[in-house]
């Protein structure tokens, strides 16, 4: 089984903290661009390329986690933000 919070501190560790987070913006960007070409006629992107970026923005997102000490924070910031998108679509459904 791999231990994903072994291998995010290791790159922490071996690549240093100003590298991953230069590497997450770098994730980010290339997902950004997958999306942004999602269903265009020429120079499109595939599904499975938008999988694999979501693959690599998460790995990193869980680095920045514990870059920041933000794990329980995050958490807490989701569930604040998931409530309130309930709630929207509660209203949308209703409106």
């Amino acid at each position: 089984m791999i231990n994903e919070e072994v291998i995010d501190k290791k790159c922490i560790e071996v690549w240093g903290e100003s590298e991953q987070i230069r590497q997450t913006i770098e994730e980010c960007a290339e997902l950004i661009v997958k999306l942004a070409k999602w269903k265009r006629e020429v120079n499109g992107s595939t599904p499975i390329e938008i999988c694999n970026e979501i693959a690599d923005v998460e790995i990193m997102c869980k680095q920045m986690r514990l870059i920041f000490d933000f794990d329980d924070k995050v958490d807490k910031f989701k569930e604040i933000k998931l409530l309130g998108l309930e709630a929207r679509l509660k209203e949308a459904q209703n409106g």
